[in-house]
């Protein structure tokens, strides 16, 4: 029973290092890569050339209430900060998401300015109420959100997980941060998440630019036990910012940190333009500009070859494990064999050892032996026995034995006492 436990234990602790692993192989889009820049305010000639002359190769049909909303000749207010690789706005503004936007304005030949300077909830806010601000290029969708405006379709992926430092105690999932400080951005879903589900976790909520960068200077600087937040995001400022003691610990257990671009909640036209837009772009498109940002590396705490380490020792340790295994059954199943057949041998030898007493007792049943000197007379035959008195040779037999007389005569006797008799028998 013991052994069974901890080949139990032993299979749940590696399925779930086996997981945490391959949930961050496979969230790839880690890592990143180049920081150059661009001017803030953007043209629609400088977008197309930015961006690299991305082509459509699906036709794109607009409804007529979209055609309609380009005949109005909107100028489109962009918020742009620093999220990277997303977008960055410290100097110039480039990134995944200008790439995008650049691309499918200039298609559709949409004016627009990028508006810096404004931190996220306020940015919330300026769209709800469609002040300043006409689109902000990244957020999660909610059902809290749907109704103060319109999305598009989720465009960038990524997962939540959960960073430390490195010399932190090592955690397997989220309820190692229970009692901890746990750094979140202002406004952030991770925040809400945590609140509501997590409340014994303490949160140290970072505010105004740059959250991200903030929530993980947090950490790196003791000030917070961990940040909940977006890979990619996290990774790149990891990477440039020098946060060099900050390490991926585990996947968290949110749901991905996918991104849409959102829009003001009167503009639907617009979701759906660029909604086509994005559809229509072929894969090798999307794929030239994720690959301008991101790079297939990983680093602070999983680096390439700590995946071909933790890989070889998980399926070494998986072979091992099955090797035991087998060989315990295999050993169980001999032990089983040959204490089946012992039985079986004992079986018949008990079998036998019965038959041949029920055969004894069936025996002595029938016979009832004599042994020793018995004392007869030479003349008569009688018999005498341990008290000294003498008995015909019927009697005594009758009496020491189960065996029985029948009374005849010999020739010798019948011619010695019925001389008469025989001699009529002999003439005839």
């Amino acid at each position: 029973m013991s052994i069974g436990i901890a080949n139990s234990m032993g299979r749940k602790h590696l399925k779930e290092q086996l997981m945490f692993r391959l949930n961050l192989i496979l969230s790839c889009m880690l890592l990143l890569l180049l920081f150059d820049g661009r001017q803030a305010v953007f043209s629609q000639e400088k977008a197309l050339s930015a961006a690299g002359k991305i082509s459509f190769v699906k036709e794109i049909i607009l409804s007529p209430e979209e055609k309609a909303w380009l005949s109005r000749n909107h100028t489109v207010r962009v918020r742009v900060s620093n999220l990277p690789p997303f977008m960055f706005a410290d100097d110039r503004i480039q990134g995944i998401s200008i790439d995008y936007l650049e691309s499918i304005f200039a298609l559709h030949n949409i004016r627009f300015q990028y508006v810096t300077g404004i931190s996220w909830p306020v940015a919330l806010e300026e769209l709800k109420n469609k002040r300043n601000i006409d689109m902000v290029l990244t957020i999660n969708r909610t059902p809290a959100r749907e109704p103060f405006y319109a999305f598009t379709q989720d465009y960038l992926f990524s997962p939540r997980v959960i960073f430390t430092r490195d010399d932190a105690d090592f955690i397997s999932n989220i309820d190692g941060l229970r009692k901890k400080v746990v750094s979140v951005e202002s406004g952030y879903v991770a925040k809400s998440l945590l609140e509501r589900q997590y409340p014994d976790i303490k949160l140290m909520v970072v505010s105004g630019e740059n959250l991200t960068e903030q929530a993980l200077s947090a950490l790196a600087t003791g000030q917070a036990d961990a940040y909940v937040g977006n890979l990619a995001v996290a990774s790149y400022l990891i990477r440039h910012k020098g946060f060099s003691n900050i390490k991926v610990a585990t996947s968290s257990p949110f749901p991905d940190h996918n991104q849409a671009m959102g829009i003001r909640n009167d503009w639907p036209e617009l979701a759906g333009i660029i909604n086509k837009s994005l559809n229509a772009m072929p894969p090798e498109q999307h794929a030239a500009i994720h690959n301008r940002w991101l790079s297939v590396r990983y680093e602070h705490g999983l680096q390439s070859g700590d995946v071909i380490k933790w890989v070889l020792v998980t399926v070494g340790t998986a072979i091992a494990i099955i090797l035991i295994i087998l060989y315990w059954n295999r050993r169980l199943s001999l032990e089983i064999k040959r204490r089946e057949k012992v039985e079986e041998e004992l079986s018949e030898t008990i079998v036998a050892r019965t038959l041949t007493t029920v055969e004894l007792q069936e025996a002595l049943k029938k016979v009832k032996a004599l042994s020793g000197l018995l004392p007869i007379c030479a003349d008569c035959k009688k018999i005498r026995d341990d008290s000294g008195y003498w008995h015909q040779v019927e009697v005594y037999f009758r009496e020491h034995s189960e065996a029985d007389f029948s009374h005849g005569i010999c020739p010798e006797c019948m011619e010695k006492h019925y001389p008469e008799i025989f001699s009529d028998k002999v003439e005839d």
